[in-house]
């Protein structure tokens, strides 16, 4: 452990100030994603909400951040926290060298990561669980002669793995692809025999760890008198449950896999040649080896086999919780893993002439730089106008004499439906979760997201509860109302200000 720290601490010092600078923009703003870091303050301490959703280890890490999501700490620490992620997974796969400051930039300078950076209040916590579920493939991969140490390796990895897993259970197609990627590095090698030892003891971890994580959660849950969310299937773990969903997850393990290589969202740079660079090096991952070993047709069957299941680790989540049915933005990490280092695989075992490999890397990374612009671009857009109209809107009302604690207060609409809000091609180019302002219908959602653009701008505002603001909105008062800034569209009933933003409110329209 001491010699690899000492290996990757300069190169990651260096990784992490410069993905600092890439992200200066995004620190500076204390920018947050459209839907989700709209909610969450400065402020915020992980509860209910998150230990219903199985995330039961925010509630200790939060506890040992007193509540803090402020910037530009919260960011600079989750990328210290994901460039040592990075090169320790870099170290298993290759010799650190300079060529490697491409290939981790590929996983801290992307669209995956920002919108990690975007959940400010908890970004910090979720690249601490990547950290720790690299780690955990670190103790499994160390090799030794003496019994007790193999046990207390193998205790390490699945306690570190548990903690992950309660921080994000996504954290698991890290691992996943990981082990994936260290065997079939393995089996190029001929090593058959360690293959199959990590085999052996990455699905023990896998599994215990899952077990054991059950287990905390339940305890947890127990404690606090509450029971497993819906949210993204977090109520649907079952072993059953799990084996029936099988088919159906891999339809969308698939997908989202040919989604996220096919660059197909944000402003992505020539994107079909990115698409296809990354499709060509997927391709030679399973060429050389299968070329390799085409004398040896069960090691080539077992090599491919990996290959193929590569996918599957990256987004093993969706096959745990069946009832999920997409795989979101803030879970695509395990894939941003998985392309980087099957370049370090192929760059070590030298498949071509020396620096292409990197060459392309630099291509990629162009592109992820622009993506990453684009995203941040299209967030302060939204934060600037979203501000602008909520200024405007308390403006009005306090011309109309109904600013005042006196009222209670329900806004209503998509905020970036409103003509006022100002937006350019990079806002309609950038990743949907980028694009702030952008609201889903939902009412409780809407509701909360007023909160959090109400306390951006530093109003305190008597908000109605959730029940009474689903009272409101069902209530039809809103069908006759125009939207801001017409006339009409702030109305005061019964001690309830009521401001129509939008004419976008309706949920599922």
């Amino acid at each position: 452990m001491e010699e690899m720290i000492r290996k990757i601490y300069k190169p990651v010092l260096i990784t992490w100030i410069v993905s600092a600078l890439c992200y200066l923009p995004f620190i500076a703003r204390g920018l947050t994603n459209s839907v989700d870091g709209l909610w969450a303050s400065t402020y915020y301490q992980a509860g209910n909400i998150e230990l219903g959703s199985g995330r039961w280890a925010l509630l200790f890490l939060d506890k040992a951040r007193l509540g803090y999501g402020a910037e530009p700490f919260s960011t600079l620490l989750a990328l210290l926290f994901l460039s040592m992620a990075a090169y320790i997974s870099i170290s298993m796969f290759m010799d650190i060298r300079k060529s490697n400051y491409v290939y981790a930039m590929l996983i801290t300078c992307c669209t995956s990561t920002c919108c990690i950076l975007a959940y400010r209040f908890t970004s910090a916590n979720y690249c601490f669980g990547v950290l720790l579920s690299v780690l955990s493939v670190y103790f499994v991969l160390r090799e030794s002669d003496e019994k007790k140490v193999r046990i207390r390796n193998t205790l390490i990895a699945i306690a570190i793995l548990v903690f992950s897993t309660g921080i994000y259970q996504v954290d698991l197609g890290v691992f996943a692809v990981l082990v994936i990627l260290n065997m079939m590095k393995l089996m190029y090698k001929e090593d058959n025999r360690n293959c199959f030892r990590v085999f052996k003891v990455s699905a023990l971890v896998f599994v215990v760890s899952c077990i054991l994580y059950k287990i905390a959660w339940n305890v947890c849950m127990m404690a606090r008198h509450i029971s497993a969310s819906s949210y993204n299937g977090a109520d649907s773990v079952s072993i059953f449950g799990m084996l029936s969903g099988i088919p159906s997850g891999l339809c969308v393990i698939y997908k989202a896999w040919s989604d996220y290589f096919s660059f197909a969202q944000g402003n992505y740079v020539l994107a079909p040649i990115r698409a296809f660079v990354a499709f060509v090096l997927f391709i030679a991952l399973f060429v050389v080896g299968v070329r390799k070993l085409a004398k040896q047709p069960k090691n080539a069957i077992i090599y491919g086999i990996l290959w193929v299941l590569l996918p599957v680790g990256a987004n093993i989540a969706i096959i745990l919780a069946p009832s999920m049915k997409t795989v979101m933005m803030q879970m695509t990490l395990p894939m941003a893993f998985a392309l980087p280092l099957a370049m370090c695989f192929l760059d070590e075992i030298g498949i071509i002439r020396k620096w292409t490999i990197s060459a392309l890397g630099f291509f990629l990374l162009y592109g992820n730089i622009f993506a990453v612009g684009a995203d941040i671009d299209a967030m302060a857009q939204g934060s600037n106008s979203s501000n602008m109209i909520m200024n405007n809107i308390a403006v009005t009302l306090n011309q109309k004499q109904l600013l005042s604690d006196d009222y209670d207060y329900a806004f209503f609409g998509n905020i970036s439906v409103n003509e006022l809000f100002k937006k350019n091609e990079l806002y309609d180019m950038a990743s949907p979760y980028a694009k702030f302002g952008t609201m889903q219908t939902k009412p409780d959602m809407v509701h909360k997201s007023y909160i959090g653009l109400l306390d951006d701008i530093g109003l305190d505002l008597e908000i109605v509860d959730n029940e009474k603001y689903l009272e409101l909105y069902d209530s039809g008062i809103l069908d006759n109302m125009p939207a801001y800034p017409e006339e009409g569209s702030i109305i005061e009933k019964d001690g309830v200000v009521i401001v129509k933003v939008s004419d976008d409110y309706i949920f599922g329209k």
